[in-house]
């Protein structure tokens, strides 16, 4: 596919679908559940599931199933659900293996990205949440540091209204959990860049609000400290369509970085699903707007082929655009499983790369 062809696919779906937030398993959308605390313990969305998501993990998800296997240790404990929506555990095992291949060298590894268990205890309205494990530099080294990266307190301040405050990533934008995320690494939203973060929330039925100020730990590289603020509003339309728009601003070490970004996920049918991000990122005095695409078609319950396309385009002279475009499958097999493989070709300065991502996900 040509460059300027992924550029027009963007732009047209930016004017059609306009924007969105969201994460974890984000095109459950197309199955009528636009709220991340349906399914997880926070409202924020991500890491540990209630009773709810865990069920619908088999019922929706998965492609095969079998009674009770979606709770915590496949089933081998009966839990009530009264107890796991008091006590929540999880956890989560993430292994990469990836091959590149570019004019000027090949790469065929492989490593765990994430060793981690989590942690919960809700009372009438406070949650308390962490997790435990951290690699600091997954391709040089697999040990595996028994200290917390994330954990923050939840406070049900009034019906639709939260505060959150602890250590973790302020919500910004399509928040996928794929690492590799041009949308995602280029502001900064990379998870070894630890935060204290406070954060306000607001979650109705067809509106989500937030606000966060935030500050890098002490144990981020200075050069890499920031301290600022995010925004983010989006809304639910028709059911079919979550769109909204994010803002982040952070200054350090002489860096002044700004953000924004537009949003969305489409839901087409109970079956397909499109995600789209365009963001614009000001660094001092550069400029540069990154873009992805991602369109799935589930074709049997729990295996979902996809198209993606990502975009880099810098305003310098001398600077050159870079594109990435390909194909992939998400499989769920069963509940706790997932299996994702991408493959990639980039251009770059005229000249063509390509990369295979293949991630194994274990979670408890």
């Amino acid at each position: 596919m040509k460059p300027y062809l992924v550029q027009l696919m963007m732009i047209f779906f930016a004017i059609v679908c306009g924007s969105m937030k969201a994460m974890a398993f984000p095109d459950m959308m197309r199955h009528g559940y636009a709220n991340c605390s349906t399914c997880h313990a926070s409202p924020a969305g991500g890491g540990l599931l209630n009773s709810y998501g865990r069920s619908l993990s088999g019922e929706l998800l998965s492609t095969w199933k079998s009674k009770n296997e979606e709770q915590p240790l496949h089933g081998a404990v009966s839990i009530s659900d009264f107890v796991m929506e008091k006590y929540f555990f999880g956890g989560d095992v993430r292994y990469l293996s990836r091959r590149t291949k570019d004019p000027r060298k090949k790469v065929d590894e492989g490593f765990l990205m994430q060793t981690q268990l989590r942690f919960g205890l809700a009372l009438e309205k406070l949650k308390f949440l962490m997790s435990i494990g951290k690699i600091e530099n997954p391709r040089q080294s697999q040990e595996v540091k028994w200290v917390s990266s994330e954990y923050y307190f939840i406070w049900n301040v009034k019906e639709e209204v939260y505060l959150r405050a602890g250590r973790f990533e302020p919500i910004f934008g399509l928040r996928m959990p794929d690492h590799n995320l041009w949308v995602k690494s280029d502001v900064s939203l990379v998870p070894w860049l630890e935060r204290d973060t406070i954060e306000l929330m607001v979650e109705g039925e067809k509106l989500f609000l937030s606000l966060a100020g935030f500050q890098s730990t002490s144990k981020v590289a200075t050069v890499q400290q920031a301290t600022g603020y995010a925004a983010t509003a989006s809304w639910i339309w028709n059911e079919k369509l979550r769109f909204g728009s994010s803002a982040m601003n952070s200054e350090g070490q002489g860096n002044r970085t700004k953000a924004l970004s537009f949003h969305n996920t489409y839901a087409f049918s109970t079956k397909a699903y499109s995600h789209f991000e365009f963001t614009r990122v000001w660094n001092n005095d550069s400029i540069k707007e990154v873009g992805f695409f991602r369109v799935g078609r589930e074709i049997v319950k729990g295996f979902t082929p996809l198209l993606q396309a990502q975009a880099r385009l810098l305003h310098k002279p001398s600077a050159s655009n870079q594109w990435k475009q390909g194909a992939g499958i998400i499989w769920l097999p069963r509940p706790h499983f997932e299996i994702m493989a991408v493959y990639e070709e980039m251009h770059y300065k005229r000249e063509d790369s390509s990369e295979l991502n293949l991630l194994f996900h274990y979670y408890l």
